[in-house]
């Protein structure tokens, strides 16, 4: 790779938080800009790897101004002086945009090209629908992480059936989606006063973590309401001291692809539909009536995740789109 095409990340000073944009060899459809601080001590050793610590902020941070993602969660632990023995990256999403896993990866993949990062300590958080985001990372790329925290947060496919006063989608998707979390720490946080995501999506959580074998603590928080992850990253020493003691065993893995079995259009009911077409071992897909496009990157087999989940599949022979707690599609002509 041309020395031209990354940031010199590696030479900037250790501290607080620095503004980063991705140069073209990592460019993201779906983000552009980052914050990262380098932990004391960086400079000192040139053989050191760190741990990699990735916060995905909440909706409120969402936009063009980095400052924002510096007032909450670990933005602003960093920006209030607190020191993690960890290099810390901190995407931005663009407003109205959900996360997706092809921007963190974009950042992850650019911070690990110029950073030294220990690939066995790599730990993924993030609050409200930054914590919807770090579930859909972790369907989309297994193995990578070796523990992830959602706080205040649940499946991203629930808050848009609470958006949208839908039924909330049965679980047996994600359940197949996140099988490769046997055995991964998990870290869930929620406040039973949340008024915003209630702790119901916590619970789901919880019931899929168990389901597939993760390793997962719960904690429940009696008269807190949305901003759990104050009293989790601030005031909870535990919750550094456990992440940081986890080691990632797994090798990360590429799931099956399968895209172009898929590719084609589906329809159901008030005219709703969606048009799916392979790039790669990745779905391009656009719903109608909106016209909203999204990129689905393969998860485990038969799932692809974008900003929200999907899962394929053929009934008697005839494909099926489902997007839980959001309705089913069917092979167009079947």
């Amino acid at each position: 790779m041309p020395s031209d095409t990354v940031l010199p990340i590696q030479h900037a000073c250790e501290g607080a938080w620095q503004a980063r944009e991705l140069p073209p060899a990592f460019a993201s459809e779906f983000g552009h800009h980052f914050l990262l601080a380098l932990p004391e001590g960086y400079g000192a050793d040139p053989q050191r790897a760190w741990p990699l610590v990735v916060f995905l902020h909440g909706r409120g941070e969402w936009g063009d101004d980095l400052a924002r993602v510096r007032s909450q969660g670990v933005g602003a632990l960093i920006d209030g002086g607190v020191k993690l023995p960890a290099i810390v990256v901190a995407p931005q999403t663009p407003e109205n945009q959900m996360w997706h896993p092809d921007y963190v990866d974009a950042v992850m993949r650019c911070v690990q090209a110029t950073c030294r990062v220990d690939a066995t300590r790599v730990y993924l958080t993030g609050l409200s629908m930054g914590a919807m985001g770090s579930l859909a990372m972790a369907a989309a790329f297994p193995g990578r992480f070796a523990a992830i925290a959602p706080i205040a947060g649940g499946f991203p496919n629930d808050g848009m059936s609470r958006f949208y006063k839908l039924p909330l989608g049965a679980l047996d998707a994600w359940q197949a989606a996140l099988a490769s979390l046997r055995g991964v720490p998990v870290w869930v946080a929620h406040g039973d006063a949340d008024d915003i995501v209630p702790i119901e999506f916590g619970h789901r959580v919880e019931s899929v973590m168990q389901a597939v074998g993760a390793d997962v603590r719960c904690v429940w928080m009696p008269g807190v309401g949305h901003d759990s992850w104050t009293a989790t990253y601030r005031d909870t020493p535990q919750f550094w001291s456990w992440l940081f003691a986890q080691q990632c065993t797994a090798v990360a893995t590429t799931p099956p692809g399968e895209a172009s079995a898929w590719a084609g259009r589906y329809v159901g009911g008030r005219g709703s539909g969606a048009e799916l077409s392979a790039e790669g071992d990745r779905l391009r897909v656009r719903w109608q009536p909106s016209g909203v496009t999204d990129l689905l990157l393969p998860a485990q087999a038969g799932c692809f995740v974008g900003t929200m989940l999907v899962r394929l599949s053929r009934v008697r022979g005839k494909r099926r789109l489902e997007l839980p707690g959001m309705g089913v599609l069917r092979e167009a002509g079947a």
